[in-house]
């Protein structure tokens, strides 16, 4: 079975996984931030799958090399650079609030996104 409005699923899988994020700064304790944690992790595996099919469906083959490597050097290559900024952010205000800002900033792109990207919620 197919999914259909692929890209509109897409998004709605982020805007799940990065409010998930928003309010894991603000749980009162660790069981609930365990619970919030496997829910973000499931959710960042359908998005993770979802989004490697979208790339390669919809790049045409002739440049599948540099989209895949571009893909590949944003996923694995700039982690250390995210987590470095990350780690900064929560020794300045702590780790629940930088959490918390970090998702709500997220968020604010996806919603962003699924605002004003129309072509790329009609993907088939």
């Amino acid at each position: 079975h197919r999914i259909t409005r692929r890209g509109l699923v897409f998004m709605v899988a982020m805007v799940f996984g990065t409010s998930n994020q928003v309010v894991q700064g603000f749980v009162p304790s660790y069981w609930w931030l365990a619970g919030l944690m496997f829910l973000w992790g499931m959710s960042g595996g359908f998005y993770a799958n979802l989004n490697q099919t979208l790339i390669q469906e919809l790049t045409p083959h002739e440049k599948m090399g540099r989209v895949m490597s571009l893909t590949a050097l944003a996923q694995a290559g700039l982690s250390p650079l995210g987590a470095f900024g990350a780690s900064a952010l929560a020794q300045w205000i702590g780790a629940r609030p930088a959490m918390g800002w970090l998702g709500a900033a997220s968020l604010a792109c996806v919603l962003g996104t699924l605002a004003f990207g129309r072509e790329l919620r009609v993907q088939p």
